[in-house]
């Protein structure tokens, strides 16, 4: 299935597909989804739904790689090929140039963002779009635990948006009915006043700064 323009520009309709080069983004978009379940359930890719994505430098340079390594198997011209290039060399770009990690104080409510969707859409029987939120939400207190000594010093304001957000998330998982969120919402809640009490306070950084900062 021919999905690239799909992903990368939105288009409802390819104009000059290749079979193979979609066959390959087929095997490119399962690599990806498995290294960053977050963004797959985002767009659609369902298999990994029960996994968050994780923050530790193995599984953080492994996406920075996948990137790399596929960079020069997209060969041709098509406006497919172009596109795919073209977001491959954004994500290494983007990934040199800041780690998210450091400069993302709201990096770990990505995990929820899809929650509802899952509990929501058709797009499998319930009781396995339960399970696997059970399960996605369950590795919540370890991804955090991974991703909070990333954290450096953000801008202020950065911080101040992301207690905003970790509020809205706890709310929200302590509000659900087809699913116990508690105990997630109690590992968000920490983190949230971590950032108030600790990181908030030493939030000096300034945007102009983490635009810039590459990964170590």
């Amino acid at each position: 299935m021919a999905r690239i323009l799909l992903f990368l520009a939105g288009c409802a309709m390819p104009q000059d597909v290749d079979s193979s080069l979609a066959a390959l983004y087929d095997r490119y978009l399962a690599e990806r989804a498995a290294l960053d379940p977050d963004w797959a359930a985002g767009v659609g890719l369902h298999e990994h739904d029960a996994r968050v994505t994780r923050w530790d430098d193995a599984s953080y340079r492994a996406r920075v790689e996948l990137a790399d390594r596929w960079l020069p198997r997209v060969t041709g011209d098509t406006l497919d090929a172009r596109l795919w290039r073209s977001d491959l060399l954004s994500q290494g770009y983007e990934a040199r140039r800041r780690d998210p990690r450091t400069a993302g104080p709201g990096l770990a409510f990505g995990a929820v963002s899809v929650v509802h969707d899952m509990l929501v859409k058709d797009y499998a029987p319930k009781a396995e779009r339960v399970k696997a939120v059970r399960r996605r939400l369950a590795e919540v207190p370890a991804m955090i635990a991974e991703l909070r000594p990333k954290i450096g010093r953000p801008p202020a304001v950065w911080t101040r948006m992301a207690i905003d957000d970790g509020k809205g998330v706890v709310a929200f998982l302590e509000g659900l009915t087809d699913v116990d969120g508690k105990p997630a919402a109690k590992a968000y809640a920490a983190h949230v006043e971590w950032l108030e009490k600790e990181l908030l306070p030493r939030s000096d950084g300034s945007t102009e700064q983490m635009a810039g900062r590459s990964m170590p």
